[in-house]
């Protein structure tokens, strides 16, 4: 069978203190004992001796003695207890004293840390509103949208308690970019008595506004395409810099933490994801990297004094694959862009880029380039070089239809086709921008005076085909007559007039111009072969009439 365990009485902390007060008594009794030797005869012959001092003195004294030592042990035992008491009771009440105060500061920390992501927020959602103002009023010419903006109403208090995290040149720029929102916001909640000025006056703020906050390098019309990006995307990288010290702010000490790597003097992780990468120097001034939440560069090169000042800028679509890379430099007091490239996520294999290329004062010098016409509508897109057209290019109209597309040289056509509303007008050669030899479709040669020429030209002139031309205007006056008025210029309103009557008879049509006009010309059907002009018969079904809306004959 098992043993039993014996019942243990006392605690080990309770034999301790036992001993401790035994430890006297035992050393006192073995002093008696080397003093007197056998208690008990000492103690018996003690007792015989009562009453005979002179006899006991010398034992009395020797007893006082050990008594005092024993007293003085035991003295000595509970002063150490009790100061050892008071000790611990010390510090117990400077760790609860430390632990008020650690509580205390990490109650300040949550309220910055709170403050700091409201702030945070607010500022994203105002650049998304920004960005979607600038879309609706100045691209598209429309109501705002939104229509009303929403801020946190304490944010003067908000932004106050991160004077810790931010330096002063910090929260003057978060403070300026509130009151600009509340300024749009204003403006929307409370419009002029006239809707025109209304309009006019938002979108003036709006383009303001968004000039200092966008990214020089952005063209305002692929604006539209970050309908649904966050605010990272279009924003000037200073001012990026700066919500990502906010960002900063939002996140414990335990969650930001400093590690040392190989490539670098050490990363800063939030969450053990890449933040910012010191090469050298600290954070936010020498040489860095600052990352995005998914761990891409946003921004390579040099910093000082938490500003980028040279190196590269990179951008995302949804944060994932690259949508641009900015190269700047700074020569001077200004950073500049020497090289750059930004991708039209909309664009086909061949026209991916808005540009791609080397700067010289903020535009594309030699690459590939963008512009743009006042509608926001694409004008040319195309390779530049040395600032002028050079290389393959395709130009537009300003409702979007193609214009030409060929090859440029010297900033003039050169080879290609050029299109009259989306269809082909001229394929073939230019020389100083106009048609020279080619294959030409309905082509009006303003100098010749011959309009609908349909087929083959040499050096600019009508070489094979048909078309019609001058034949004479209201005063009876031939071409050769017409050719030699100095400075003679064509009437290009007289072409696009004349396209609507194509459907009614000719003759009649001819007819009744003549009568109604006072400005008027002939043109005859004539045929070209080997650039020589033959003109069919002057009959009025071979004779289309031209003539100037400004010149109507006024009815009695």
């Amino acid at each position: 069978m098992a043993k039993k365990k014996k019942k243990r009485y006392l605690s080990r902390k309770q034999s301790w203190i036992l001993l401790v007060f035994l430890i006297p008594l035992i050393l006192s009794s073995l002093v008696l004992y080397f003093i007197f030797g056998n208690l008990f005869d000492a103690f018996g012959k003690m007792l015989q001796l009562r009453g005979n001092p002179s006899r006991t003195a010398d034992a009395i004294a020797s007893l006082s003695y050990v008594g005092t030592i024993l007293l003085a042990l035991y003295s000595i035992i509970t002063t150490a207890i009790f100061s050892y008491l008071v000790w611990k009771v010390s510090i117990g009440s400077f760790q609860v004293s430390k632990e008020l105060k650690s509580l205390e500061e990490n109650r300040d920390k949550e309220v910055v840390r709170e403050q700091a992501l409201i702030v945070y927020y607010d500022l994203q959602r105002g650049f998304s509103y920004l960005r979607d103002l600038y879309i609706s009023t100045v691209n598209k010419g429309i109501s705002p949208n939104p229509k009303r903006l929403f801020f946190s109403n304490e944010w003067i208090k908000n932004v106050a308690t991160l004077r810790n995290g931010l330096s002063n040149e910090d929260l003057n720029i978060v403070y300026q970019m509130y009151n600009d929102f509340f300024t749009l916001q204003s403006l929307l909640e409370n419009p002029l008595d006239n809707s025109t000025d209304q309009n006019d006056e938002l979108s003036r703020v709006i383009k303001g506004v968004s000039e200092r906050y966008f990214a020089d390098f952005f063209p305002s019309p692929a604006l539209d395409q970050y309908a649904t990006s966050s605010a990272d995307d279009f924003l000037e990288i200073n001012f990026y810099i700066i919500l990502q010290k906010i960002y900063l702010l939002t996140f414990p000490e335990n969650q930001v933490k400093k590690q040392k790597t190989e490539m670098t003097s050490f990363d800063v992780m939030i969450n053990n994801v890449r933040f910012y990468s010191v090469r050298s120097g600290e954070l936010w001034d020498g040489e860095g990297i600052l990352y995005t939440a998914n761990d891409y560069k946003k921004a390579e090169g040099h910093f000082t004094k938490g500003l980028f000042r040279t190196g590269k800028v990179y951008g995302y679509f949804d944060n994932v694959s690259k949508h641009y890379l900015i190269k700047y430099e700074t020569t001077g007091p200004e950073r500049t862009i020497i090289e750059g490239e930004l991708i039209d996520s909309h664009g086909t294999e061949q026209e991916r880029y808005y540009f791609n290329g080397k700067f010289q004062n903020g535009v594309i010098f030699t690459g590939i380039t963008t512009e743009f016409h006042s509608n926001g509508s694409v004008s040319f897109r195309g390779n530049v070089k040395n600032g002028i057209r050079e290389g393959r290019g395709t130009a537009y109209m300003e409702d979007g239809k193609i214009l030409f597309k060929g090859l440029y040289e010297q900033g003039e056509r050169s080879q290609g086709t050029l299109y009259k509303k989306g269809k082909e007008h001229f394929v073939g050669e230019f020389r100083d921008g106009r048609p020279w030899n080619g294959k030409v479709t309905n082509y009006d040669f303003y100098r010749e005076k011959v309009k609908k020429f349909t087929g083959k030209i040499r050096e600019g002139k009508p070489n094979t085909g048909t078309g019609i031309r001058f034949k004479r205007n209201e005063f009876g006056f031939g071409l050769d007559d017409i050719i030699h008025q100095e400075n003679w210029e064509p009437d290009d309103s007289m072409l696009e007039q004349l396209e609507q009557q194509e459907d009614y008879y000719q003759e009649w049509i001819n007819e009744e111009t003549r009568r109604e006009y006072s400005d008027w010309e002939d043109y005859i059907k004539v045929d070209w072969k080997e650039g020589e002009a033959l003109e069919r018969e002057d009959i009025e079904e071979n004779l289309t009439v031209y003539y100037s809306e400004h010149n109507r004959r006024k009815n009695n």
